[in-house]
């Protein structure tokens, strides 16, 4: 009897395949994430730990994704009570070399990691993918006797001997099962985009805390190139969006103390309400939660999607 495992990314991708490896039949359900996502999640950069990346290597992705990954090799943190930023010397300083690594981290594109999770040529023959969602389940019991039942969308029927739930923040197979969750709202959004800098960035991830509000600069694969998150009090929002792409540059060069220079054209903005997500459940049955399905985080320490890892 398979293992079924809920959800179209990179999450649902992992479970599938770590399960695969570990000589598992596996049932992998979910339609493939879409290629603009409505929490802009489609724009972010990931700082992966080294757990992270240990599992990745496993399940041989790493060897694809590293070539396209941008190490830190130190990250910068200041205490900042807005504009002009945070002075010329960092608060605090974390150096990989100090600490016997080669990197702290290594950032990489949320596409690029989703391509090579949901890649078809390097899946495992003993994995199914079906792009179909969830529908119903049923969580089964103690007892060879005692199946997960599935429903997907399409009327196929399937029993499981474990269904890995990784669907998702409004997670469908949490809400057919009535397990309880709660919402925390941190009155915050993250805007994120890319800039170019005037001055390279040499591997250095900085993080501004201001009043009420998060900024951070994580450097990308061109040494030219940054990715923001900034995470803003929800009325301060409005005004940032309103700005034009020049007007909107210039503030984050001034929000940054011209740390990388002036930053210049900005992609896309996009935007995130922000929320932490309680499970007190995270199984019932033979179903277990992972990922967004059982908690979402705050992004300023980059935990979540190491977390759901």
């Amino acid at each position: 009897m398979p293992i079924a495992v809920a959800g179209g990314g990179m999450v649902a991708g992992c479970a599938a395949r770590l399960m695969a490896l570990r000589g598992h039949d596996v049932l992998w359900a979910g339609p493939k994430e879409a290629p603009q996502r409505i929490d802009g999640a489609d724009q972010r950069a990931y700082a992966l730990g080294p757990q992270t990346i240990g599992l990745l290597s496993e399940l041989g992705l790493w060897q694809t994704l590293q070539g396209k990954a941008q190490p830190i090799v130190s990250m910068e943190i200041r205490q900042s009570s807005g504009r002009p930023g945070g002075g010329e010397e960092a608060d605090l300083t974390l150096n990989a070399r100090e600490l016997g690594e080669k990197s702290l981290a290594s950032i990489i594109s949320h596409a690029e990691l989703l391509a090579a999770v949901d890649s078809p040529a390097s899946l495992p023959a003993n994995v199914t993918r079906l792009e179909t969602a969830l529908h119903q389940v049923q969580p089964g019991g103690a007892g060879p006797s005692a199946p997960a039942e599935l429903g997907l969308a399409n009327g196929q029927l399937y029993k499981a001997s474990l269904v890995l739930a990784a669907d998702g923040q409004r997670s469908t197979v949490r809400r057919r099962l009535g397990l309880g969750w709660g919402l925390r709202q941190y009155q915050q959004t993250a805007l994120v985009c890319r800039f170019q800098s005037q001055h390279p960035h040499q591997a250095v991830a900085m993080q501004w805390f201001q009043h009420g509000a998060v900024l951070a600069l994580l450097p990308l694969k061109d040494p030219y190139q940054v990715s923001l998150v900034y995470s803003l009090p929800n009325e301060r929002l409005a005004y940032f969006q309103s700005l034009n792409d020049d007007a909107f540059a210039h503030e984050l060069t001034l929000a940054t103390g011209h740390r990388l220079g002036e930053l210049s054209s900005p992609s896309a903005r996009v935007t995130s309400p922000l929320a932490m997500t309680l499970v007190p459940e995270t199984s019932l049955g033979r179903v277990l939660l992972l990922g967004d399905a059982a908690h979402t985080v705050h992004p300023l320490a980059g935990y979540g999607l190491n977390l759901g890892f």
